[in-house]
């Protein structure tokens, strides 16, 4: 049976036996909590009541911000950063971050690789960044960094990157461990940049109900599910 086929029976089993437990629930919010619970992700949000939770919202397709607000709040809120309910990294545009923070975050979100530190090396003449984890790194693409001088003479200079760009190569130093999870990006408000961690099944269930910004086979590269990475952009952290 194709994958596609298989995943689509396998939420649909799920979503019958979910709609005894509570009232009222649109179809969408139906398929949405089965994606998340063949996922893995926000055990704790699936097993409550989702009608009770979303209130008016409950009988209404879900749209891309109810969506989004929904599992936002849980996971932000209320999970506060459990690995067993989902790693997870959401950033507000406009939002004083700095990328050394973002790497604090995603260390937080990953301590299977230990500490992660943002390297600014010069190497054969060029000046790059690197994610760094224990006995491995990756290089942040540089198309996806920026250079701002500071003062008149441009002695002094900040570097932005891209959430994208420290997320891209968070995957590559997964993938480089062997690790089955990957962050790949949530499909959310223009100004949040939000990722959640999956495997390959998790990816797949959650595509079949647009949870994603892009189709998944277009994310693999992203997510360091191939060889070739893929083009990264997005919003700059300094």
């Amino acid at each position: 049976m194709p994958d596609r086929v298989r995943r689509r029976s396998y939420i649909s089993a799920l979503r019958d036996t979910a709609q005894d437990r509570e009232g009222p629930l649109h179809v969408g919010w139906q398929r949405l909590r089965a994606a998340l619970r063949g996922a893995g992700v926000a055990p704790g949000l699936w097993k409550r009541s989702l009608h009770a939770r979303l209130g008016p919202h409950a009988r209404l397709k879900p749209t891309r911000a109810t969506a989004f607000d929904l599992l936002d709040s849980y996971l932000r809120l209320e999970a506060r950063g459990r690995a067993a309910e989902g790693r997870y990294l959401a950033h507000l545009e406009g939002n004083r971050d700095s990328a050394r923070r973002i790497v604090a975050r995603l260390r937080a979100a990953v301590p299977e690789l230990g500490p992660l530190t943002l390297a600014d090396e010069r190497h054969a003449g060029r000046q790059r960044l690197l994610l760094r984890a224990v006995g491995a790194s990756a290089e942040i693409a540089p198309h996806c960094v920026a250079e701002e001088a500071l003062d008149h003479d441009a002695r002094w200079v900040q570097r932005t990157v891209t959430v994208d760009a420290l997320v891209a190569s968070l995957n590559q130093l997964l993938a480089l461990r062997g690790l089955p999870f990957r962050f790949l990006p949530i499909d959310g408000p223009e100004d949040v940049a939000a990722y959640l961690a999956v495997d390959r099944h998790g990816a797949g269930l959650l595509d079949e109900v647009d949870f994603w910004t892009a189709p998944v086979e277009e994310l693999r590269g992203f997510a360091s599910w191939l060889d070739a990475p893929d083009v990264v952009t997005g919003a700059q952290v300094a």
